[in-house]
């Protein structure tokens, strides 16, 4: 089996705006959408729910793929070409697969590593649906961690970001007993819900040392810088400075690491 997927950032997720750059044309001649007080709250929000790293989309996965049947796809794993046809299966229940997926894991000289390919469908008789389409993958070798996903993922039974649908391009690198650096970004794909991570480096020593932004619904950006806090200078698009918002980088850190251990990758 062949799944060919662009490994490029998603179509529909922005890039954030920098300084002296618009990404409305009216915002040359308005305030910010938002006070720092609305931004702390909305990132209180947004940080609440399970980033969707390798292990939230593998957990969604399976639950996914559970909905099958020895018929259809026939398989517990992934769905292979030669068990679902072109123009999809239908389980004995009346579940309906269409597409293909690779879940693959691997321990080799001492690198444990999972990766999922996925472009796919399913669709339940009772509203339930999941749509994939991309690549996560990690790999642990001893302390250090390497991650990343890719794609649009969406998921009706989440109660986070896949249940409205999300799109990602981001990478999570560091060590499990030490820090862990976020680049990249994720996005709502029916939702002004963007959140983006300019090397935010997250541990017990230092809280949160980089960029965190947050998209308003007119399209611009607001920038928190952290300097080894929870709290920081939120500035708009324009290097405007709006007042310091603090956020719950303690539990964005620790709702990272339980996928992070290899022994609990899998169904």
């Amino acid at each position: 089996m062949v799944l060919l997927l662009a490994c490029t950032t998603p179509a529909h997720l922005p890039t954030p705006t920098t300084e002296g750059d618009s990404a409305s044309p009216a915002a040359e001649s308005r305030p910010a959408t938002y006070t720092a007080a609305e931004v702390e709250e909305r990132l209180g929000v947004l940080l609440a729910w399970e980033l969707p790293t390798p292990a939230v989309v593998e957990r969604a996965y399976f639950e996914g793929l559970a909905l099958g049947d020895d018929s259809c796809p026939g398989d517990a794993f992934q769905l292979l070409e030669t068990n679902v046809p072109a123009d999809g299966c239908v389980t004995q229940e009346g579940t309906f697969f269409e597409g293909q997926s690779q879940w693959y894991v691997e321990t080799n000289g001492g690198v444990d590593a999972l990766s999922i390919v996925a472009d796919f469908s399913i669709q339940a008789t009772d509203g339930r649906e999941m749509r994939f389409g991309g690549l996560t993958d990690i790999s642990v070798e001893g302390d250090a961690v390497d991650a990343s996903v890719t794609g649009t993922w969406a998921w009706t039974e989440d109660e986070a970001w896949l249940a409205e649908g999300v799109g990602t391009a981001f990478t999570l690198v560091g060590e499990r007993s030490g820090a862990l650096v976020l680049n990249g970004g994720v996005g709502g794909l029916t939702s002004d819900d963007h959140l983006t991570f300019e090397s935010l480096s997250l541990s017990s020593d230092c809280p949160a040392e980089g960029v965190l932004r947050v998209r308003d619904p007119a399209g611009d950006w607001y920038s928190l810088v952290l300097d080894c806090d929870s709290c920081g200078e939120l500035s708009w698009y324009d290097g405007s400075p709006l007042g310091e918002v603090c956020v719950d980088v303690d539990g964005m850190r620790s709702a990272l690491d339980p996928g992070l251990d290899p022994e609990t990758w899998g169904p």
